[in-house]
């Protein structure tokens, strides 16, 4: 074993108990470290053991790398895990303006349903909140809700969206220098049009009774996020001559809100991703209830801006960054951590990417 700048090594196959020890020998834990990588010679090292020790008990953030990517090609792997890493330690790459003028809070919520040997049928909810008027900083947190259910209500005995968005309040509060959250927009992942009146009935009670416990009186937001959809738009190329017509992928940005969309409810769509290949697949806006004073095309503009910041991609992403870490956070804890919420160390940190 080797130990190079705090980065331990070692320099050849192990299996899990092996690893454990290591990690908890008295030399580490005595050291304090505030970040872990881990190199592992090959991709069926135990990630889950390791993870799961490191995001609960311990509450440190860490990288796994696979050893022969970072000795064959170093530099052009460096960049991503340096980038990756720099997420994980709370360091935000880049930033967009979005054009917020007051203090404004944007929020992810997705459900993932693991069902895992341990918790078969178990679900875990992702929440993802912003903590700055950049939106690059964001406090996240999971729960577990009833199995196979898309409503956001907690399983008995534990913490539900009510708790956990005051909890956000309060760090959006900390964040800030004591100012509260003025607005919340708030992006939901899924919902079948059958479930639409459950969830403003339900989820939106709980998001603002939450931020009412942490003192803060709020504009919200709500939003239903649909990826899974058939609807597909194509942009004609008027240079394309009078017997042929040229159709291409709209570009990154396209709006669409008259003509196809729901007489009865306020949606949009917006195609956020250049495509190479086939068609490019819109994602579909309902807003299910909104007190605020957003205009259509300030919400339409916060949408395609968020989709820049999800920093595990340099490009943009389908959604709305805070969906995408509540959907990735939400697989990770239940996939990985069986259900089991990350250490409190974590809830400011993308320690998940």
């Amino acid at each position: 074993q080797r130990r190079v700048h705090g980065i331990i090594d070692t320099g050849g196959a192990m299996g899990p108990q092996q690893y454990m020890a290591r990690l908890k020998s008295p030399e580490l834990r005595n050291a304090r470290p505030t970040f872990i990588m881990v190199v592992v010679p090959r991709r069926d090292q135990p990630y889950i053991e390791v993870k799961k020790f490191l995001s609960t008990e311990i509450g440190v953030p860490s990288q796994f790398v696979l050893h022969n990517n970072i000795s064959r090609d170093p530099l052009l792997k460096a960049n991503k895990v340096l980038v990756q890493m720099n997420v994980k330690a709370g360091g935000a790459p880049w930033k967009v303006a979005l054009g917020v003028a007051r203090p404004t809070m944007f929020v992810g919520l997705d459900v993932h349903h693991s069902g895992d040997l341990e918790h078969r049928g178990g679900s875990v909810a992702g929440f993802v909140a912003s903590l700055n008027q950049d939106v690059n900083r964001f406090y996240s947190r999971t729960f577990r809700v009833k199995p196979r259910v898309q409503i956001l209500e907690a399983a008995a005995g534990g913490p539900g969206l009510r708790e956990i968005m005051r909890d956000a309040v309060t760090k959006f509060k900390e964040s800030n220098k004591g100012v509260l959250p003025e607005n919340i927009v708030v992006y939901r992942d899924g919902g079948s049009e059958g479930e639409l009146g459950v969830l403003e009935s339900v989820e939106t009670a709980a998001v603002l009774n939450g931020a009412k416990d942490a003192g803060a009186k709020v504009q919200l937001t709500y939003i239903v996020v649909l990826k899974h959809i058939r609807t597909r738009f194509f942009a004609v190329d008027p240079q394309g001559g009078p017997n042929a017509v040229a159709v291409s992928n709209p570009i990154p940005g396209t709006v669409v809100d008259t003509h196809v969309t729901n007489n009865f409810l306020s949606e949009f769509y917006i195609c956020c991703q250049h495509v190479n290949q086939g068609s490019a697949t819109p994602t579909k806006y309902q807003k299910l209830y909104d007190t605020s004073n957003f205009t259509t095309d300030d919400l339409q503009r916060f949408t395609y801006g968020l989709s820049h910041l999800y920093f595990n991609w340099y490009g943009t992403v389908r959604v709305p960054c805070v969906v995408k870490y509540a959907s990735t956070l939400a697989q990770f804890v239940g996939q990985y951590l069986q259900g089991n919420e990350a250490h409190r160390n974590l809830h400011t940190l993308l320690h998940y990417l």
